[in-house]
């Protein structure tokens, strides 16, 4: 029988994200995942479309029997303030492990507790965050709990300029062992910026225990609309006092600021060696076809690898993984996905090819509640942050958020570092609903967040970009 710990990153990671998949910002009432028949993923969510509940159960003796859960719990602005995990022991739950997030009062995460379950909950460690005027980290510090205390273990320090733009980060370990204890620089990060407020140049140094020395800079160029064109790398090497190539990477985007190709480039040696390559095609702006290559640090031992998109009213339908072998495509796994009349994904199956055919691997179904459309401006009356649709997304997805009186706004990605990755909406707005589309192929696959933010509230959401 498969094991359900094979499941379980992969089930906690899907219920960060598959609350609003529609349009229309229903509510998911719940979704079921059927994995190869064996395991059963059921995913609750509340009245507010947060995730509540996470529940695993495998199948044992022609009936699903609960094998692991998840519980969230959330303050009245909707900020997550407790994730708790919990095993079965054949008659009852049983605590495992619980982390729970403190928020000042503007609404920003000020401290995380991690503890884990031993005859009542034992500390493990902790994060403290705090924040300037402007609500931009100042200071991040890890602690670790040892001999009944808390002993600090990692800090990283932000520095802006009046444009409250990050132009310095240090990170420092503490070392208790040294005589006395205390902070020990690790590294430093300096950025510089272009006229359009853009990190051209940035600097990283180590510490020598007395004085801050070069290590690597790196350079950025960008498209007329802001997009990453090139980035290179160099290190610095004392010895000669100079620098020396070590990476680049450069990204060209067709009419519509989609990414058709990115190369990433290490040197080695004398010359330049090719790592991974990116080409991807569209139609009628919607991607139909990209194809990965990658040489691994040698230029004759290539993968390829590509993926085929299909659609029906601009909604995915089916991707299609394969792999170049043998001087042809193999096929590798199937996804298809169907929705409802209001574009909401009722059922996403994934098969895996077994050489002939496609064999069933696991299978996602959603059910929703309908709520009242947003669309419908007079029942605006307090700022709000939607969803994103589609989530997970590969090229594209939409945020929506709406705006109760005229007020200064800022719509801004983060990434999972809580580091400003780009601000996609900003300005006085008048009231109504806005939405605004992510298009930005220089992103790398990950968790992000995107944060809203006016003079009297903050709001946040996650969103996971699948390349």
């Amino acid at each position: 029988m498969e094991h359900p710990v094979r499941f379980l990153i992969l089930a906690i990671l899907l219920s960060t994200i598959l609350i609003g998949q529609s349009k229309y910002i229903p509510k998911i009432d719940s979704t079921i995942f059927y994995m190869s028949d064996k395991v059963k993923v059921t995913l609750l969510s509340d009245s507010t479309s947060q995730v509540s509940e996470l529940l695993i159960q495998q199948y044992q003796t022609n009936q699903y029997v609960n094998y692991y859960r998840a519980l969230y719990s959330y303050n009245n602005d909707g900020n997550q303030t407790e994730y708790l995990s919990q095993t079965w022991n054949n008659s009852a739950w049983e605590n495992s492990y619980r982390m729970e997030n403190t928020y000042n009062a503007q609404g920003l995460l000020s401290a995380t507790l991690y503890q884990y379950y031993a005859s009542g909950w034992q500390n493990s460690s902790k994060t403290e965050r705090f924040y300037n005027a402007y609500n931009n980290f100042t200071q991040i510090v890890d602690y670790y709990w040892y001999n009944s205390a808390w002993g600090p273990s990692y800090k990283s320090e932000f520095s802006y300029d009046s444009q409250q733009r990050l132009v310095e980060q240090v990170g420092s370990s503490y070392n208790q062992w040294q005589v006395p204890p205390g902070w020990v620089y690790t590294y430093k990060l300096t950025n510089q910026y272009n006229s359009l407020s853009q990190v051209e140049l940035d600097y990283v140094y180590y510490y020598d225990g007395v004085n801050w020395n070069l290590s690597s800079r790196t350079s950025y160029t960008y498209t007329p609309s802001g997009k990453s064109e090139t980035s290179y790398t160099e290190e610095y090497d004392s010895t000669i006092t100079s620098w020396q190539p070590v990476s680049s990477d450069s990204s060209a985007y067709n009419m519509n600021d989609q990414l058709t190709y990115n190369i990433y480039r290490r040197f080695e040696g004398t010359t330049w060696q090719n790592i991974e390559q990116i080409e991807n095609f569209y139609q009628n702006s919607l991607i139909t076809e990209s194809v990965q290559t990658s040489w691994m640090y040698d230029p004759y031992d290539i993968f390829k690898y590509k993926d085929l998109f299909s659609y029906s009213a601009d909604n995915l339908v089916s991707q299609t993984s394969q792999s170049w072998e043998n001087n042809q495509w193999i096929n590798q796994s199937l996804m298809n996905m169907s929705y409802n009349s209001q574009n909401n994904v009722t059922v996403m199956e994934m098969f895996i090819w077994n050489g002939q055919s496609w064999d069933p691997n696991y299978k996602y179904m959603y059910s929703y509640i309908s709520l009242v459309d947003v669309n419908d401006d007079e029942l605006i009356n307090d700022f709000d942050l939607y969803q994103n649709y589609p989530n997970p997304f590969n090229s594209s997805t939409r945020i929506v958020y709406t705006v109760a009186k005229s007020s200064e706004v800022s719509l801004v990605i983060y990434n999972s570092l809580g580091e400003k990755v780009k601000v996609i909406d900003q300005g006085l707005k008048s009231p109504g609903k806005y939405e605004v589309v992510l298009e930005d192929n220089s992103l790398s696959s990950g968790v992000y967040f995107y944060e809203f933010k006016t003079p009297t509230k903050k709001l946040s959401k996650k969103m996971i970009l699948l390349k």
